[in-house]
């Protein structure tokens, strides 16, 4: 791998963390509020 690579290979870690990390907590913010919560009748 020369310095190139090594460079792309951690410059997209650094940006596919936060977007996991922001994905993560979306999804668990989501499910806390129940969004198919207000879908059910009765």
């Amino acid at each position: 791998m020369n310095k190139g690579e090594s460079l792309f290979a951690a410059g997209a870690v650094f940006i596919a963390i936060p977007i996991s990390l922001l994905f993560m907590y979306l999804q668990r913010h989501f499910v806390d509020r129940g969004l198919t919560a207000g879908a059910t009748k009765g």
